[in-house]
């Protein structure tokens, strides 16, 4: 004789076929931030955006509301240039988490002592400024975008900072 199911066995049942039904939904529509890292600082500007899930786009943005947002597509990969300072990104669709990363200034210049002057050359990757003086007076100043390169005396003494 074949027992019959009771009304709270079949409420059971459809209770957890639901919850297995919206799990699976969840899951599908969720999005795994891999890099940049939650919080992270580097001083590249070339930034590498990497995320498991359904999403083909990323947001990034200066804040974490995002109402000014650059949108990258991309097959769970992406990469763009950014200025020195903090972002927000996220997956642009589906459920994803917010990540926060910053980009460090970083005032570098290589120099070349040449036969009557230096060649000075900013590898940073930030504009900077050039402050030129001989024996504790200014001579001049500059400034040098990224990758530029300037041709100052032997005698100067130079103070390079953030433009």
């Amino acid at each position: 004789m074949k027992k019959q199911k009771t009304g709270i066995e079949i409420v059971r049942m459809l209770s957890i076929l639901f919850i297995a039904l919206a799990l699976i939904l969840f899951l599908y529509n969720f999005n795994i931030l891999l890099e940049p890292k939650q919080n992270i600082h580097s001083t590249s500007r070339i930034v590498m955006f990497r995320w498991i899930g359904t999403s083909s786009a990323i947001m990034i943005d200066n804040n974490a509301e995002f109402s000014s947002p650059l949108i990258l597509n991309g097959e769970r990969v992406a990469i763009t240039e950014l200025e020195p300072g903090s972002y927000f990104w996220k997956t642009k669709s589906g459920l994803s988490p917010i990540r926060k990363f910053s980009i460090d200034s970083a005032v570098i210049v290589d120099y070349e002592q040449q036969e009557n002057n230096v060649s000075i050359k900013n590898i940073g990757n930030v504009d900077i400024l050039l402050e030129l003086f001989n024996k504790l007076s200014s001579t001049g100043m500059a400034i040098l975008n990224l990758n530029q390169e300037i041709n100052v005396s032997n005698a100067s003494e130079i103070i390079a900072s953030q433009k």
